[in-house]
């Protein structure tokens, strides 16, 4: 799990690695509470083939998954 302090950086990867929130505005709200709460969260390594990662709280505690950008558009 690789740490993620702001969503700037995090959509920078995902966009990179080719992915994208499951549920744009469900899952923005949830992690920018987690942040602002806790001051990051975890992302499951992006250069993986899996067609969804998952990112959590420090404690481990899923908050959402992004899912493969190609996955989105079927």
């Amino acid at each position: 799990m690789n740490p993620v302090e702001n969503i700037m950086d995090l959509e920078k990867k995902m966009t990179a690695n080719g992915y994208w929130y499951a549920n744009s505005k469900k899952d923005l709200r949830m992690l920018v509470l987690a942040i602002a709460n806790q001051g990051l969260i975890y992302v499951e390594e992006m250069d993986t083939k899996k067609n969804l990662l998952s990112v959590m709280t420090k404690k481990g505690i899923p908050l959402c998954k992004l899912q493969k950008a190609e996955e989105r558009l079927r």
